[in-house]
């Protein structure tokens, strides 16, 4: 059976450790071609790559990958489903700017006014979104169903959260912290799942902020990642989960978690 990772902006890192515990290939697509050639794969792990790979089974489609990635449509697909979101718009302040192809903390304008949101579309902004007051922000490791990893931003020695409103990790100002399992907040959890699904993902890591006051809701789905940083422990919890899509002869059902406990969410307790 020939199997691979792809990847193409992010993820050379992450998918060359990927590669060798898993002993399987790894390609690039970058200017407009992959590196090397892709022959036809039975199998294929799609870390954050939107364009098209010739194999049998696909885990994380392309075009799956294209939606989530488009953070305007994301958002829309997210309103759409249902799924608690910030709203989309300048009409309600204040609001956030972004590109619509974005990462971490780059081209994040805050506006408290409509001139600011002048400003922010003179310096680049393509779309903007409701701010959510948030309290606490999660990152949420989702995989077919159920979930392997939950992470939470926290403030770096003198940083006043307060004061910041994008929590970003690549800022040195926050940085994330493992969440053990019987902590794990069950709304928050829910909603990345639901995430996940709506765009039809395999895996993806889904930034959910909450804790804002009412009438906000208790808590929101920011975006969802597919080629997301990992350090060892989330590294080796990814790792078990591709082992486990591998060892399927046909791709395996998603989970389908409805329990009330934190343990019915929880991929390696689903599947020891």
């Amino acid at each position: 059976m020939t199997t691979a990772i792809v990847y193409s902006r992010s993820g050379k890192g992450m998918t060359k450790m990927f590669r060798d515990h898993l002993g399987i290939k790894r390609y690039r697509f970058k200017d407009d071609r992959w590196r090397p050639r892709v022959p036809n794969l039975d199998v294929c792990i799609n870390w954050g790559c939107a364009h098209p790979v010739r194999s049998v089974v696909v885990y994380n489609k392309p075009a799956a990958i294209r939606i989530s990635s488009n953070k305007l449509l994301a958002s829309l697909n997210l309103i759409n489903a249902g799924i608690p979101t910030p709203s989309v718009g300048c009409d309600k302040l204040p609001c956030i700017g972004r590109k619509i192809y974005h990462r971490g903390g780059q081209n994040f304008w805050f506006c408290a006014t409509y001139e600011d949101v002048d400003a922010a579309k003179k310096a680049g902004a393509e779309y903007f979104s409701e701010f959510y007051p948030k309290m606490r922000e999660y990152r949420v490791h989702v995989a077919h169903g159920a979930v392997l990893v939950v992470q939470r931003k926290v403030p770096v020695d003198g940083v006043d959260p307060t004061q910041e409103y994008a929590w970003n990790h690549a800022s040195g100002k926050f940085v994330f912290e493992y969440v053990r399992r019987n902590r794990w907040p069950i709304g928050v959890v829910r909603i990345a799942i639901q995430a996940v699904e709506c765009f039809g993902l395999d895996f993806g890591a889904v930034d959910v902020l909450s804790g804002a006051p009412e009438p906000h809701p208790k808590a929101v789905v920011c975006e969802v990642n597919t080629a997301p940083s990992l350090a060892d422990y989330a590294f080796s919890q990814y790792l078990q989960y591709f082992k486990w899509l591998l060892s399927h002869d046909k791709p395996p059902d998603h989970f389908v978690c409805t329990g009330d406990h934190k343990y019915d969410y929880s991929f390696s307790n689903l599947t020891r």
